[in-house]
């Protein structure tokens, strides 16, 4: 019974003794691979997306897309028709999440928009004739502010335009869009 009983203060010394040893851990590392155990809504993950990127997160929104070609790629709407989020996954979503709610587990991905990304477009473009006239996703064009915008070229346009703004508000010389590398998900009913 005794012995029992030293079996907890032995643990609780070896844990001390670690944790007091003077080694940081390593932070980035820490954040990155940490789970949060909150359900967001779309509205509540975009707003503190950027403290969440590269944690696993869940989010809780209506599915209003599947992507009709792959199906690998299903995006959650938030509270406003503009306020969207796009899940991506190795195996196709099923087809029943479209106008249900569904509940996506993940890793959150930041994507950055910058002058190169966009000069490297260009030269795809380019490369391309018959790409300048391509429309893309409607999904995937709201999910960054371009619902209405359809030519390749003037949503490279619109990209510098809000960029420069960015860069005037913040400093910052990019435009950030999230995404998330689904685990799981599943239809709430």
């Amino acid at each position: 019974m005794k012995k029992l009983k030293l079996v907890p203060l032995i643990l609780f010394s070896v844990v001390l003794f670690n944790g007091c040893t003077g080694k940081k851990s390593d932070n980035k590392n820490a954040k990155s691979d940490s789970i949060i155990s909150t359900v967001f809504t779309v509205d509540d993950l975009l707003a503190s997306a950027e403290e969440l990127v590269d944690r696993t997160i869940t989010v809780e929104g209506h599915c209003k897309h599947v992507c009709a070609r792959s199906g690998k790629k299903l995006f959650l709407e938030g509270s406003a028709d503009s306020i969207s989020i796009r899940a991506e996954a190795e195996k196709p979503f099923r087809q029943e999440c479209i106008n249900k709610d569904v509940r996506v587990t993940g890793k959150l991905i930041e994507e950055k928009i910058d002058e190169a990304y966009l000069t490297s477009w260009e030269s795809e473009l380019a490369a391309k004739v018959d790409s300048l006239t391509h429309e893309g996703c409607t999904a995937e064009r709201k999910a960054v502010g371009q619902k209405e915008i359809k030519l390749a070229s003037d949503r490279i346009a619109d990209f510098r335009e809000r960029i420069a703004e960015e860069n005037e508000k913040t400093g910052k010389n990019y435009l950030a869009f999230y995404h998330i590398e689904t685990k799981n998900y599943r239809i709430i009913e």
